[in-house]
């Protein structure tokens, strides 16, 4: 069984795991960090080890978040170019760990509120729950959610040329797409209309019309006008796409974290199968396939590492 202190530490640090990668994916989005995350992180704390709540451990927790501000500002200072961010994130998280354990060993003997194991009693109908377990789990999914996406983002960026190759590909990829909708739409209703056009023999009017219409838009706009356009369009469609991976990537963790948990290893096969089905046209071309492969990679090392070593912690 575990002593006060011990379950403390994993309450803990299973509130701070959720916050850091769930909660703070939010503000990460931002390019301004909002100030009220900080209140956040210590309320979502005190609600994680409420079942020990005393002065000593609100002070730990208030010194937690002190160091966790000072940390999080010193990782992005003077650091335009992204090249050392997987060094912070891992130097950030494992001072954090170190943290909570010296927290954990000056706070003294903790005891639990015995109202707050009443009410728990009365709600769970006097389950036990495995506190080691259930915060091991927390920790685990969360990781992946967030912690996972910056080790494998932090790491693509490490080979830029790989990654503009690749972009490319998809770009000449959508370029194709869209000539060959655009052809199959011209066919179905611009000749239609185009013959009942030239059948109108009296309508000059909507025939100039239109005439000068064409001319607005294919003349009147500047080539620079156009370009913009088009970049702007592009971008909002690569950035589109980049949320979809992430999105895409953070299910396929969460799906191999739980299939290795279970031993289900063949289901983490099924999972990279079934995610490059949908990758399958733009694999032919040699660039994009080892970007893909690169990346995809990452994302199932990083899950399986988890998986493992909430599988092995559990016995």
């Amino acid at each position: 069984m575990l002593s006060s202190n011990t379950e403390y530490a994993y309450l803990f640090a299973s509130g701070y795991a959720f916050y850091e990668f769930v909660l703070c994916r939010y503000f990460r989005d931002k390019k301004k960090w909002s100030l009220w995350q900080y209140p956040l992180l210590i309320i979502v704390l005190l609600f994680a080890t409420i079942r020990y709540s005393s002065i000593s451990s609100c002070v730990a927790i208030i010194i937690f978040a002190v160091f966790y501000f000072i940390l999080t500002k010193a990782s992005y200072y003077k650091n335009p170019d992204k090249k050392y961010l997987i060094e912070s994130f891992f130097i950030k998280n494992v001072a954090l760990l170190l943290l909570l354990l010296a927290l954990k060993s000056c706070i003294g003997s903790l005891r639990s509120i015995m109202l707050f194991d009443t009410v728990w009693n009365f709600l769970m109908s006097g389950q036990i729950v495995d506190v080691k377990k259930s915060a091991l789990l927390v920790m685990g999914f969360s990781f992946v959610v967030d912690g996972g996406t910056s080790i494998v983002r932090n790491l693509m960026l490490r080979f830029p040329v790989l990654k503009s190759n690749a972009m490319a590909a998809i770009h000449s990829n959508r370029h194709e797409d869209e000539n060959k909708n655009d052809h199959q739409k011209s066919t179905r209703q611009i000749e239609p209309r185009k013959n009942e056009y030239l059948s109108d023999k009296t309508n000059v009017f909507e025939r100039l019309l239109i005439l000068a219409v064409i001319v607005w838009q294919y003349i009147g706009e500047s080539p620079r006008t156009k370009e913009e356009k088009n970049d702007k369009e592009l971008t909002s469609k690569d950035n589109e796409e980049e949320r979809a991976g992430e999105l895409i990537g953070i299910i396929e963790r969460l799906l191999i974290v739980a299939f290795v948990i279970v031993h289900s290893y063949e289901a983490v096969a099924f999972v990279v199968a079934a995610k490059s089905i949908a990758r399958f046209r733009l694999l032919d071309d040699k660039d994009f396939a080892e970007y893909y492969l690169l990346g995809t990679t990452l994302s199932v090392v990083v899950a399986v590492a988890i998986g493992l070593c909430i599988m092995i912690n559990f016995h």
